[in-house]
């Protein structure tokens, strides 16, 4: 919390929480994953007990959209028992960190 650019402990602001509404707004419209472009590489990483990512099915339900949109490279990851911020997490961070650099010279 000591670190100025956490903002866990402040408030939202308007302007936050107006720009997180739309770009929540746009990336859940139905036509998303069409405007990706198809040679993107995309990798989801998340925890199974998420509730952002509806603890799982809503990560995947993303990465199908952009499946069934065209996407040939579509990586999901899920990690069991974990929540929020898997790259924070003491007990994966490791593991979620070579799961991207993997992705990253794979992808690249």
């Amino acid at each position: 919390m000591a670190d100025p650019y956490n903002a866990g402990m402040r408030p939202f602001s308007a302007g936050f929480a107006a720009g997180f509404a739309d770009l929540y707004e746009r990336i859940d419209s139905p036509d998303w994953a069409a405007r990706i472009p198809r040679t993107t590489s995309v990798l989801f990483v998340s925890g199974d007990q998420d509730p952002v990512g509806s603890f799982g099915s809503g990560v995947y339900q993303a990465a199908n959209r952009l499946a069934d949109a065209g996407h040939p490279d579509v990586t999901t990851r899920l990690w069991t028992g974990v929540r929020h911020e898997v790259h924070n997490q003491p007990e994966v961070r490791d593991e979620v960190f070579a799961t991207i650099v993997d992705f990253y010279d794979r992808a690249l």
